[in-house]
C-alpha cells in the first residue's frame, strides 16, 4: 500500500530533479553516500523520498513541489530549530487521501526537502 502511495508521488514530481527523477529514485544504504540534486531512498524504506543540494536549487524544487500540492510554503505547520538545522513541516493529502509529511531543512551550507508518508 505504501508503493502505491508513493508512485502517486512520484509521478506528480518527477520533473523536479535533474540528474534523477521522483521516478526512478537511486537507494543508498545512509544518508552520507547520497549526491546532492537527486532524489533518493535510504535503504529499502520506499516511504521516503529525499533531495539535498545547494540552497537556491533546493528552494527552486520546494517552490514547484508546493505548487503542485497547492501548499503556501510561507505558512509551515511546524516550525523546529536548533543549532545546526531549521525544520519546516507541512502535512497534505496526495490523491489517494493518504497523509503526506513534507519537511524542508535548511542548515549554513544546504537545503534537504524530504517527502513522505506520515503514520
Amino acid at each position: 500500500m505504501k508503493n502505491v502511495f508513493l508512485s502517486a508521488i512520484m509521478v506528480a514530481v518527477s520533473f523536479m530533479a535533474t540528474a534523477q527523477t521522483f521516478d526512478s529514485p537511486v537507494s543508498y544504504k545512509n544518508l552520507d553516500a547520497a549526491e546532492p540534486n537527486t532524489w533518493f531512498l535510504i535503504g529499502k524504506d520506499s516511504s521516503i523520498m529525499m533531495i539535498y543540494g545547494h540552497k537556491s536549487f533546493i528552494n527552486q524544487v520546494a517552490y514547484e513541489w508546493f505548487s503542485e500540492y497547492e501548499l503556501d510554503i510561507t505558512a509551515p505547520d511546524e516550525v523546529k530549530k536548533d543549532r545546526k538545522v531549521d525544520a519546516k513541516i507541512w502535512y497534505a493529502r496526495n490523491e489517494f487521501g493518504g497523509l503526506l509529511r513534507i519537511g524542508l531543512y535548511e542548515d549554513e551550507d544546504s537545503k534537504s526537502l524530504v517527502v513522505g508518508l506520515a503514520e
